[in-house]
């Protein structure tokens, strides 16, 4: 027991290492010398070392310490310390960087690109081990405890907006909003492509007067499952058979064709799913 404890704290801390590493070396080597924001509160530290010359590290660590504070009453004792040791390994990072690795100015839109997807990459390895690099992420949760109406993801992109326009501000470059909102962009792909895999795909619901034929050609020519639903028409109050078919994206269009051949009345909703598990996809871990 105790070794395999210690076991996931050392996986945790190298991985909060590594992460802060490549996460530094985008912000630090691409992203801050083009005058492009991060986002976050990185964003608001790169901007004001162009500023006042603060170092970007202990700003960062100084301005997520009451962001930990206050997220301390609804997170708990385990995801704040998780967090804060991700923010102290990132934040030395981004010091350390700055010391040893050569800035890259260069063209703006390879620096935004490379560097959001340095600093996604960075920011998903200390994701997966349970924590966050704190900032703006537990703001936002705060603060919709108390704004409820606004969601998280709406107060998450306010904030980046709020932050962007801080730095274009600070250097004196409309473009630089516009690079940045690229970088933050192709860090958020990032992101959600390493935690939730390539297994997204599209989730098909089908209320159809044909179930039986559907499904066997589904199975058939896609060799995709099918389950069979009980619904009932909310006009007709009559029972109806839905379908439900999971699939990867790229057979999306041989779903729909499959579909709008065999029943051109057939009802049908094609949702995004972002990961898929079980026979088929990807195993749970």
């Amino acid at each position: 027991m105790k070794t395999a404890r210690f076991r996931a704290a050392s996986l945790d801390l190298l991985a909060y290492a590594a992460g802060g590493a490549v996460y530094a070396v985008g912000v630090t080597v691409f992203l801050a010398p083009n005058d492009i924001s991060p986002g976050g509160v990185t964003g608001v530290a790169t901007a004001l070392q162009q500023l006042i010359h603060t170092p970007v590290g202990g700003v960062v660590l100084l301005l997520n310490l009451p962001i930990l504070l206050l997220g301390l009453a609804q997170f708990g004792r385990r995801f704040i310390l998780r967090t804060a040791t991700a923010t102290v390994f990132s934040a030395a990072a981004l010091e350390l960087v700055a010391r040893l690795a050569p800035p890259r100015p260069t063209d703006r839109i390879l620096a935004a690109l490379f560097g959001g997807l340095l600093a996604g990459a960075g920011m998903s390895l200390v994701f997966l081990r349970g924590a966050t690099t704190g900032g703006v992420d537990i703001l936002a949760k705060c603060l919709n405890a108390r704004l409820p109406q606004l969601s998280v993801g709406r107060l998450l992109l306010l904030m980046d907006v709020a932050v962007v326009a801080f730095s274009a501000y600070v250097y004196r470059d409309f473009e630089s909003a516009l690079y940045s909102a690229l970088a933050i962009s192709v860090s958020s792909n990032v992101i959600d492509r390493l935690l939730y895999g390539s297994d997204s795909g599209k989730l098909m619901l089908l209320i159809t007067s044909q179930p039986d034929a559907l499904a066997a050609a589904i199975l058939s020519q896609l060799g995709r499952g099918v389950t069979r639903l009980h619904a009932t028409g909310g006009y007709t109050n009559a029972p109806r058979t839905m379908l439900l078919c999971a699939v990867r994206r790229h057979e999306a269009a041989r779903l729909r064709s499959l579909v709008r051949r065999l029943d051109e009345q057939a009802f049908f909703l094609l949702l995004d799913v972002g990961e898929i598990f079980g026979e088929g996809f990807r195993r749970p871990t």
